[in-house]
């Protein structure tokens, strides 16, 4: 393999990464939203800071393994990852995990 296709499939790969990780990050935030009811302002401040997160982590990929240079085909690769996160895992990680956070904080309580 050619070492600029090479480079072009591991930036695409860091980029699904971020992408899936940025989606992994926000259903964290619906866990803790279905156990804690939040008014709205807390709502906003949640999205603001995930958006700051989330930022910082699609640049770091693209720094680290593009030199810091943002492309269009980037953001189109980290899309990608949050979608594959979104059809294949999210809405199970967030039941499971809702359930699970359920039942620790029962049983801490429940002690």
């Amino acid at each position: 393999m050619y070492a600029s296709v090479q480079s072009e499939a591991v930036f695409c790969l860091f980029s699904f990464a971020a992408g899936a990780i940025c989606a992994f990050l926000y259903d964290l935030i619906r866990i803790s939203r279905r156990i804690v009811a939040v008014n709205t302002s807390a709502v906003g401040v949640q999205d603001i800071l995930f958006l700051v997160a989330a930022a910082v982590i699609i640049y770091t990929a693209a720094y680290l393994k593009n030199g810091g240079e943002v492309r269009l085909w980037g953001f189109f690769c980290a899309v990608l990852g949050g979608a594959a996160y979104a059809f294949v895992v999210r809405n199970r990680f967030v039941n499971l995990g809702t359930t699970l956070l359920k039942w620790l904080i029962n049983g801490i309580l429940w002690l």
